[in-house]
C-alpha cells in the first residue's frame, strides 16, 4: 500500500494492483474470490455511495449534479435523458446508456471530442455534438471546473495543497474532488482506528474500506464501518 502516491495524495495498492480489480458480473465475482479471510475470519467492507458525484455537486453546486444526489437519481440515465431524445431506461436503450456513461467518465478526466470518438467509436463530428451536450446539462460543473484550471495551485477543504500541472491544467477540477475524497476515506480510517479496529484493517480501495474480523465480530464491524 503506498500512500500519498498518486498527485491528489491518493494511495495506491500494487503487487497485485486490486484497486483495479473489476467489481461486478463474473470476472469482478472470480477475482475477488481469490482473496479469502484467515480461518476464524470474514472479510467485511463498506464503500461511499457515489462519492465523486456527491463531493463535485458539493463544491460546484452545479443544479443537475445536486438534483441526482438530492433525489438519488441514476446520473447516467439523467445524461442519457438529455443527450437522446429517444431514450426511455437503461433495459431498452442499453447503447445510449452506454454512451451516456462513458461521457460521464470522460468529462471527469477533461477528455475531448476526439478522445471520446474514439472510446464510443463514433465520427468525430457526432462525438463533438455529444460533447457540447453534456457541457450544456452540466454547466455549472463546466464552470466551476473552468475557474479551478486558471489557478496555480488547488487546496481542498481539508487544506491538502495540490499544485497545477501545466500540461494538464483543466485537470484542477479533478485534483480537488479526488483528494477530497483521499481525505474524506483517511478521516474514516482515523475515527474506525480510535473506536478500536486498527488491528483489523485488511485494504482501503479507492473509496471502500476493508476489514478482516472474527466471526462473531462481523455485525459489529458492519456497524462501525
Amino acid at each position: 500500500i503506498n500512500t500519498l502516491q498518486a498527485h491528489t495524495g491518493r494511495m495506491s495498492v500494487t503487487q497485485p494492483a486490486m484497486q483495479t480489480l473489476a467489481k461486478k458480473g463474473e470476472k469482478g465475482t472470480r477475482l475477488r474470490g481469490c482473496f479469502i479471510a484467515r480461518p476464524g475470519h470474514v472479510l467485511v467492507g463498506a464503500d461511499y455511495d457515489s462519492q465523486e458525484i456527491r463531493i463535485a455537486a458539493a463544491l460546484s453546486r452545479d443544479p443537475m449534479l445536486l438534483k441526482i444526489v438530492l433525489e438519488g437519481l441514476n446520473q447516467h440515465v439523467l445524461t442519457a435523458e438529455s443527450l437522446f431524445a429517444n431514450f426511455t431506461n437503461k433495459a431498452e436503450c442499453p447503447d445510449e446508456y452506454a454512451q451516456a456513461k462513458q461521457l460521464d467518465f470522460a468529462q471527469q478526466y477533461g477528455a475531448m471530442p476526439r478522445k471520446i470518438a474514439a472510446s464510443l467509436k463514433i465520427p468525430v463530428r457526432e462525438a463533438t455534438v455529444l460533447w457540447q451536450k453534456w457541457r450544456h446539462t452540466y454547466a455549472g460543473l463546466v464552470r466551476w471546473s473552468d475557474e479551478q484550471a486558471q489557478k496555480r495551485y488547488v487546496r481542498n477543504q481539508y487544506g491538502r495543497l495540490i499544485p497545477r500541472d501545466p500540461y494538464r491544467d483543466y485537470a484542477n477540477g479533478n485534483y480537488l474532488i479526488q483528494s477530497t475524497g483521499r481525505d474524506v476515506l483517511g478521516e474514516a480510517l482515523c475515527r474506525l482506528a480510535d473506536a478500536g479496529w486498527a488491528d483489523t484493517f485488511w485494504l482501503p480501495i479507492h473509496d471502500e474500506m476493508v476489514l478482516e474480523v472474527p466471526e462473531d465480530l462481523a455485525d459489529k464491524a458492519c456497524e462501525a464501518l
